[in-house]
């Protein structure tokens, strides 16, 4: 009995150290284009863990999209925190209202505002309205470089 408690002991230790040091690294940012977003988006809504997201950087801009879902669709949520976010609002919400998506405005608990856009759907069309708003709103094209960060 000691040795299964010692045994069940370690088993603990080692998954609570190896939780922790999962925490402590960097998400990679990795290198892509337009083309792997709906690549990234299935990745996302394929994935069991709750706290899973996306980051679409435009790279060598402060400019990003941050994507969290589940197997039904995703949520996007442009956080409007510094200066150039703000002063992106109003492109934000017309490109929105162009696809009839709804926005719903959160406050985090810094009092920090954000714009959240639920999408309902398969990876394809997520990531055909997700091209479209970035174009619109940040510019993006086909040759835009783009910077991945995924946690699934």
């Amino acid at each position: 009995m000691k040795i299964l408690i010692v045994i069940f002991a370690i088993i603990v230790l080692g998954t609570f150290l190896l939780v922790r040091s999962k925490q402590n690294q960097e998400i990679p940012k990795i290198k892509g284009s337009l083309n792997e977003l709906e690549e990234n988006i299935s990745k996302l809504m394929g994935s069991n863990n709750d706290n899973a997201f996306l980051i679409v950087e435009v790279s060598g801009t402060e400019d990003f999209i941050q994507f969290s879902g589940d197997d039904k669709g995703v949520q996007l949520d442009f956080p409007l925190v510094t200066e150039r976010q703000k002063e992106m609002e109003a492109q934000i919400r017309q490109s929105a209202k162009n696809q009839n998506l709804a926005i719903i405005e959160n406050k985090g608990s810094d009092g920090s505002r954000f714009l959240d856009i639920d999408i309902d759907g398969n990876p394809f069309k997520i990531a055909e309205i997700s091209k479209d708003l970035l174009k619109n709103i940040y510019g993006v094209n086909e040759s835009s470089t783009l910077m991945y960060q995924i946690e699934i």
